[in-house]
């Protein structure tokens, strides 16, 4: 028998992932703080960032926003996890506002993270990378000049 908590979660789940839900940002930001004790909401989080629909992985960032508010060390390994599936087709936008997150995390850790995003393969990643430097400080001026002579014209632009 499902207890209270979970059929609550349940309904946050729902919520965040239905695409007629207008007002999911309330039910995102609930997920992510429940994350940050509860197994199956840290879960559900992870699968909606690895979500195939990107409008599914906006969300999730929002959700791992709230996580990243109260727990900054959560939120640095669910973007080290994301960037590091090479199964995981990494739209700009997608990489940009999860890159976005990192002015929640220890400074030393968010740059070691956006180093290894501005190394990744995948063009759209080392975009996203070079898209999120303007969101917050503390990187090395070495990182731009690396994205600046990229062979991708998308991460030089």
């Amino acid at each position: 028998m499902a207890t209270q908590q979970d059929l609550e979660l349940d309904a946050l789940v729902r919520q965040v992932r239905d695409p007629s839900v207008a007002d999911w940002r309330s039910a995102a930001a609930e997920l992510g703080r429940q994350a940050s004790a509860s197994p199956r909401a840290h879960d559900e989080v992870l699968d909606i960032l690895s979500s195939a629909k990107g409008e599914l992985r906006l969300r999730g960032v929002a959700a791992l926003g709230s996580l990243a508010a109260r727990q900054p060390s959560e939120a640095q390994g669910y973007i080290a996890r994301i960037l590091a599936r090479p199964d995981l087709d990494i739209d700009t936008l997608f990489g940009d506002a999860l890159l976005s997150l990192l002015a929640l995390v220890p400074l030393e850790n968010a740059c070691a993270l956006l180093e290894e995003a501005a190394r990744d393969p995948r063009e759209s990643v080392r975009a996203a990378a070079a898209l999120s430097l303007g969101g917050w400080h503390g990187w090395d001026p070495a990182l731009l000049i690396r994205l600046a002579d990229d062979v991708s014209p998308m991460v030089r632009s």
